[in-house]
């Protein structure tokens, strides 16, 4: 799992971040890096896909306790998904309550969904804390990218375009993405 491969700028140093100082997890920066090694290491007849996943009624920060369960939600589902990726695949925290996983080597295009959904079940068990317990819903969207696809990069936007499009219907949606060259 690629939750902490080198090139880590947590401490404030020179250069853009590529890890979440609060989750540990790879900023966009690091995870569009990766996309690009996957996407060029491809394999025929293999897949690479990215899941965005978004939380609904997620805590805000308006208020100190707002703040604090923020924190909490974040840490937690980072460590979720942590926990329910493979070895090759990459998790990260694309900003606010939106992650991102990267699921390398995919030997069927249909498992992408398979493994969004169980993510996004896996997202939205309750979070406890101190002050009690914190219920959310998420929604997700899925790109995915083939062997001698000439943009793997473009697997985010198409993704985060099919998150958008998940809102609308509800809580706990999940929608894939056009194929590659469409607009998601």
């Amino acid at each position: 799992m690629d939750a902490d491969a080198g090139g880590s700028n947590q401490d404030g140093g020179v250069g853009p971040a590529t890890h979440d100082p609060l989750t540990g997890l790879p900023t966009r920066l690091h995870l569009q890096a990766r996309l690009r090694r996957a996407g060029s290491d491809l394999g025929e007849s293999r897949w690479l896909a990215v899941i965005c996943l978004s939380c609904d009624r997620f805590p805000t920060g308006d208020t100190a306790r707002g703040r604090a369960a923020r924190d909490v939600c974040l840490v937690e589902l980072a460590d979720r998904l942590r926990a329910e990726i493979r070895g090759a695949d990459t998790a990260a925290r694309l900003g606010g309550d939106a992650f991102a996983v990267l699921l390398a080597d995919l030997a069927d295009v249909t498992d992408a969904v398979g493994i969004g959904e169980r993510l996004r079940r896996t997202l939205e068990r309750p979070v406890r804390w101190s002050r009690g317990e914190i219920t959310l819903s998420v929604r997700g969207g899925v790109a995915t990218v083939g062997a001698g696809d000439p943009d793997p990069q473009a697997a985010l936007g198409r993704a985060e375009a099919a998150l958008g499009r998940a809102r609308p219907g509800g809580p706990s949606r999940f929608v894939v993405a056009g194929p590659a060259g469409s607009p998601g």
